[in-house]
C-alpha cells in the first residue's frame, strides 16, 4: 500500500560531484523466486484444522512473504545506489525513514550509514543483507512446513527449533522446518463472534513465514530489541513498509531506539554480528499474533475491535 510522505536530509542538500566509495562486499544477490512445492508441505485438511487446501494457503503466504521482502529491499537498494552514485541523501518515505531511525537504529541522515559495508552495525547495507538472506531462504523452496505439532503452545501461530553450535543456524537446523499451529489456520474472532477478515488473516500468515525464516537465517531470538537482528524488528519493519497490518503488542517488542540522537549519531560500530544470538542448545522460537487488535501503519485501523 503506497505512502506519499517523503523525507530528505538538509545536511546534504546538494548532489555530490562524484560517486562515493561504498562497500558492497557480502551483499547477496536475489535469485529468481521459486514457489513452494507439495513435497515440502506435510499438511493435510485433517492436520491443518480443516483447511480445504493447506498447500495453496502456504504457497500464497510464502509468495506474499517474498513479495513484501522484495518491496522493502528494492526501496533500500535504490536509495543506497543513488547515494553511492554521488547523489544527495535520497528521499525516503516517511514510514521507511521512521522505522529505520526509530526502531532499527539506522541513522538515515548520516551519509556514512549509506556508504558503510554490510558488517557495520547500523548500516543500510547490513539491513539489506539480512533482509535478502531471509528472502532468499523463503524463495529457495528449501523451507519445509508441517502441521499440528504437539509442541504448539495455545497462542502460537508457528515455531521453529534452531540449533546453533557455531554461531550459524543454517547448518545445524535439520530440514529448515517451520511448524504451523492452529492459529495460523483458524482466523480469530471478535467479542461479538465475527471472524477476522480473510485478507487480514492472510497478511499475518505471510508475516509468520518472515518471522520464522529470520530465526533460521540469523539465529534471532524472540526478545525485545531495537535492531534488524531481532526477529520482531525485521518482520515488523517489512510489514510496516508494505502497509501490512500490525499487532500493536507484537510491534512494541521492537522498541524505540535512541541511537540516532545527536550525542550518539556520529558513532558507527564495526561489530559484525549485530543482534545475533550466541551459541546455545536447541530451543523453540514461536510467533504469536492477535489480528483482532490489528492496526495498519500510520495508525489507520485495520479491523474492528
Amino acid at each position: 500500500m503506497p505512502y506519499q510522505g517523503y523525507v530528505s536530509s538538509p545536511t546534504f542538500g546538494q548532489p555530490a560531484a562524484a560517486p562515493r566509495a561504498c562497500d558492497n562486499r557480502s551483499i547477496p544477490s536475489r535469485p529468481a523466486a521459486r514457489d513452494a512445492t507439495k513435497p515440502r508441505v506435510a499438511c493435510t485438511p485433517q492436520n491443518a484444522f480443516h483447511a480445504a487446501d493447506p498447500f495453496a494457503v502456504i504457497k500464497k503466504a510464502a509468495g506474499r512473504a517474498v513479495e513484501m521482502l522484495d518491496n522493502t529491499i528494492t526501496e533500500l537498494v535504490k536509495a543506497r545506489t543513488a547515494i553511492c552514485g554521488g547523489a544527495a541523501l535520497p528521499s525516503l518515505r516517511n514510514l521507511t525513514a521512521d522505522w529505520l531511525r526509530d526502531h532499527l537504529g539506522v541513522c538515515v541522515d548520516d551519509v556514512r550509514v549509506w556508504t558503510a559495508g554490510t558488517f557495520v552495525n547500523g548500516s543500510v547495507a547490513e539491513v539489506i543483507r539480512r533482509l535478502i538472506r531471509v528472502r532468499n531462504l523463503i524463495a529457495s523452496n528449501e523451507l519445509r512446513y508441517s502441521c499440528s505439532s504437539p509442541q504448539c503452545e495455545p497462542d502460537f501461530w508457528a515455531f521453529v527449533i534452531v540449533r546453533d553450535a557455531d554461531g550459524n543456524c543454517l547448518p545445524g537446523t535439520p530440514m529448515m522446518l517451520i511448524r504451523l499451529c492452529r492459529n495460523f489456520w483458524v482466523p480469530g474472532t471478535f467479542p461479538d463472534g465475527t471472524t477476522v477478515p480473510d485478507d487480514v488473516h492472510a497478511e499475518f500468515q505471510a508475516q509468520t513465514i518472515i518471522h520464522e525464516a529470520s530465526h533460521l537465517t540469523h539465529c534471532t531470538e524472540d526478545r525485545i530489541g531495537r535492531t534488524i537482528g531481532v526477529a520482531e524488528c525485521l518482520a515488523q519493519f517489512v510489514a510496516a513498509t508494505n502497509g501490512s497490518p500490525l499487532d500493536p503488542r507484537f510491534t512494541a517488542r521492537c522498541s524505540t531506539s535512541n541511537r540516532c540522537a545527536p550525542a550518539v549519531a556520529a558513532k558507527l560500530s564495526g561489530n559484525p554480528r549485530l543482534g545475533a544470538a550466541g551459541p546455545r542448545s536447541p530451543q523453540i522460537l514461536g510467533t504469536i499474533f492477535r489480528p483482532q487488535d490489528a492496526i495498519f501503519p500510520k495508525a489507520r485501523s485495520a479491523v474492528r475491535r
